[in-house]
């Protein structure tokens, strides 16, 4: 037996994780010594099964309909995981901005989202930071610090996309930018997806270290976007033609 008991705050709460050995099921246990302040809560059973490893910063998870797991690696890898499997295989790959000395960026490959009628389809989203241009040389690091006063968006030298991909006898095939532009950093791009029940992709965009900015309703950083799965702004969003939702 194991325990741990952890203090939270004011409120004078022990929590304590007990691991029983005997049906190899954790149980936690939470006892308050403040009744008044906070509810009982109920005895809860869980575990904790490990399905992949070795992977390299996943991002994102979808699940597919078949009960395949979809995951995006950081540096640029969407793998595919099937029960049963002890590897995931390789479904598709990009080009992305992950890697920089002395830099460690948050950025690279991140978000994903299935298609809903992905059965039919097969078309999967992903939502990558790529950067704008070649390898900055002296005189345009100058140039970009000279717009970073004026216009700190348009000086980044980062930018996200959304990618749609169709599978194609297992793997990736077909990847087709239908987003791009979306202003984006080293850090704090955002990057996550997800289909809503109207059929429309919304997408997380961080503030990509410009944060005076997110503010700006004309920005797309620190937003919620919204799209058609074709790319355009849905044609409900709050300012016609534009995809901040």
């Amino acid at each position: 037996m194991r325990t741990t008991a952890a203090w939270l705050g004011c409120a004078g709460v022990i929590a304590t994780l007990i691991a029983c050995g005997g049906d190899n099921r954790p149980a936690v246990i939470v006892e308050s010594r403040a009744d008044s302040l906070l509810p009982e809560l109920p005895q809860t059973q869980f575990r904790v099964d490990t399905l992949v490893r070795g992977l390299e910063v996943p991002w994102g998870l979808a699940y597919a309909p078949d009960g395949r797991l979809f995951i995006t690696e950081r540096p640029g890898r969407v793998r595919v995981w099937s029960p049963g499997d002890t590897v995931p295989s390789l479904w598709a790959e990009l080009t992305v901005h992950a890697h920089e000395p002395g830099v460690g960026p948050e950025s690279g490959l991140m978000g994903i989202a299935l298609a809903p009628d992905f059965a039919e389809s097969r078309h999967v989203y992903v939502m990558a930071t790529v950067r704008r241009r070649g390898e900055p040389g002296f005189f345009s690091k100058v140039i970009r610090r000279l717009q970073t006063a004026v216009r700190p968006l348009a000086a980044l030298p980062f930018e996200s996309r959304i990618v749609r991909f169709t599978e194609v006898d297992g793997r990736g095939t077909d990847p087709t930018v239908i987003v791009d532009g979306i202003p984006a950093n080293h850090y704090h791009a955002g990057g996550a997806l997800a289909f809503g029940p109207d059929g429309l992709l919304y997408v997380g965009v961080g503030d990509a270290i410009v944060s005076d900015e997110a503010p700006n309703p004309r920005a797309l950083v620190g937003k919620i976007l919204r799209y058609t799965r074709t790319g355009e702004p849905a044609a409900d969003n709050p300012v016609p033609g534009s995809a901040v939702w």
